[in-house]
């Protein structure tokens, strides 16, 4: 399922980037999936510690995907700061 999910989002990208005003803004997109795991993560955590009804290894998982958040949001900065500098010197 995970394989059909992936060459789905593949597909969609190429899409994207054959319709979208130019490449960097499809890349922005991309490079920004990090942040919407951690936002969606950090939603289901809220969700199921209200309501309890997660087990211990989901809970733990996504735990995970919501840890070190400095270090993705620098990282995710970076990479969006390189693709405008790309496209600026493109231009």
């Amino acid at each position: 399922m995970a394989e059909l999910l992936q060459l789905a989002a593949v597909l969609a990208s190429q899409r994207a980037t054959d319709i979208g005003p130019s490449v960097s803004f499809v890349a922005v997109v991309e490079c920004s999936l990090p942040l919407f795991v951690m936002v969606f993560s950090s939603g289901l955590l809220l969700i199921s510690e209200r309501w309890k009804a997660m087990s211990q290894e989901f809970h733990d998982t996504l735990l995970l995907q919501t840890t070190s958040i400095p270090v993705k949001l620098t990282s995710v900065a970076f990479i969006l700061c390189a693709i405008v500098m790309v496209q600026t010197k493109a231009s």
